[in-house]
C-alpha cells in the first residue's frame, strides 16, 4: 500500500521549497534539516514557555521570531504563520497557555507531514 499525503498534511508544508532542497541537497540532507528543526523547536518551545512564566513580552516576542525564522526556512507554512501571530501577541498571559498547547500540536502535526512527505521522495 502506498502512502499518500492528505489536503490537511500537504497544506503543512511549503512543497515548492522543500522540492527546491531535495533537488539541491538530497533527501538525507533534507532529513538531517528536519531533525535539527524538531531539537531546535523544542529550544525555542520552552523559551516560549519561560517567557510566560517570568511574563517578559521581549523574552516572548523573541523567541517567537527565533522560531518563527526555523519554522520559515524548513517550510512549515502552518507553524510559521501561527507562531507569526503569537509573536506580537499581547494577550494575557493565561490565555496564552492555550496558545502553546496550540502551538506545540501544530508543530507536531507539521514535522510528522515533512516525515511523510519525506518518506514519499525516492532516496
Amino acid at each position: 500500500m502506498q502512502k499518500v499525503m492528505s489536503i490537511e498534511e500537504s497544506a503543512q508544508l511549503d512543497i515548492e521549497l522543500l522540492q527546491g532542497y531535495v533537488d539541491n541537497l538530497g533527501v538525507s540532507v533534507v532529513r538531517k534539516m528536519l531533525e535539527l528543526y524538531t531539537q531546535q523547536s523544542t529550544l525555542y518551545i520552552e523559551a516560549i514557555t519561560l517567557s510566560m512564566s517570568e511574563q517578559s513580552q521581549t523574552n516572548w516576542q523573541d523567541s517567537c521570531h527565533k522560531m518563527k525564522g526555523a519554522a520559515g526556512s524548513v517550510g512549515l507554512l502552518q507553524v510559521h504563520k501561527q507562531v507569526a501571530s503569537l509573536e506580537k501577541s499581547t494577550k494575557d498571559w493565561l490565555l496564552k497557555t492555550g496558545d502553546i498547547e496550540s502551538l506545540i500540536e501544530l508543530n507536531n502535526q507539521a514535522k510528522a507531514a515533512f516525515n511523510k512527505w519525506l518518506d514519499l521522495k525516492p532516496q
